[in-house]
């Protein structure tokens, strides 16, 4: 570890590679000279999981080291690890004691209703490329929230991914079906184990019938929603204009007579007042070809 903290300060500072020194007592002197010189603020270790504690002598030597460097040099210290680290500090008194002594925090997945959870979704949901943008609602914060549960990077890799598979189609909303699409894009594998399925077994939030992928017989074609959204145009040829027709503030006044079909109800022969009015088709081919 002592090696590795004067690779990352040479390569931090741009300078020439520092030859560790030949001992470990020489090499502890060697690190601590050099991180007083380098004005360090914070030393920060990542993935303490991986470190081999029997080259150190035990968990306890390795506390003490970290915290002799913290005391003899006021410089604090903040590691992170992943299990089963937590289980090697607990194996002796001494070790936990040091390892708690500053704070100690163990993270968890965040919880729906919680302040943490809100604040970043509401900062995520900034992030968005595509050409329209879709307003964050409770039933899309939800459905983020149970394909995540609520892990902070698998949120992140949904998002991201969703919009991925929409860009590029007339419709390019983002909706709970382009969100399911979008984990099983880039969680395929975090949503098959233990840790995430037991996650969503206890934290599954109440939801209505499951919408099934629907494919296209012409994949060839870009414009279409690659999401199976159902709530979405399904063909091309009329994808535009019913997206015209949703955003559209002035769609009461495009309708020329709103009651027609009321009308129609009074009569006694309804469909041939409709075909009166084309409303009706019996062979829409000929009657709406072109000349």
């Amino acid at each position: 570890m002592c090696e590795e903290i004067l690779s990352t300060l040479d390569l931090t500072l741009d300078r020439e590679k520092t030859k560790p020194a030949g001992t470990i007592g020489a090499l502890i002197r060697q690190l601590e000279q050099c991180m007083k010189s380098s004005f360090i603020g914070m030393l920060v270790i990542d993935e303490m999981q991986n470190l081999q504690f029997k080259r150190t002598g035990g968990e306890n030597n390795l506390l003490k080291f970290l915290h002799r460097l913290m005391n003899k040099l006021g410089i604090p210290l903040f590691f992170v690890a992943n299990p089963p680290f937590d289980k090697s500090l607990i194996k002796e008194l001494k070790a936990a004691r040091r390892a708690e002594s500053g704070y100690h925090h163990t993270m968890s997945v965040l919880e729906r209703e919680s302040d943490s959870w809100n604040t970043f979704v509401d900062q995520l949901w900034q992030y968005q490329w595509t050409s329209v943008y879709t307003k964050l609602t409770k039933e899309l914060n939800d459905a983020l929230h149970t394909l995540s549960v609520g892990n902070i990077d698998m949120a992140s890799r949904t998002f991201r991914e969703a919009q991925r598979l929409v860009i590029g189609a007339d419709d390019e909303r983002i909706t709970s079906a382009t969100l399911e699409a979008g984990n099983a894009a880039a969680c395929g594998l975090s949503k098959q184990t233990k840790e995430v399925n037991e996650l969503k077994a206890a934290t599954l939030l109440p939801k209505g019938r499951k919408r099934s992928a629907r494919t296209t017989e012409s994949p060839e074609v870009k414009t279409i929603d690659k999401t199976g959204d159902i709530t979405k145009p399904q063909h091309p040829e009329f994808a535009s204009k019913l997206i015209e027709l949703v955003d559209a503030v002035d769609l009461k006044s495009r309708i020329n007579d709103p009651d027609l079909f009321q009308q129609a109800a009074g009569l006694e022969d309804p469909m041939s007042y409709l075909r009166s009015r084309n409303i009706v088709l019996d062979d829409p081919l000929s009657e709406l070809a072109y000349s």
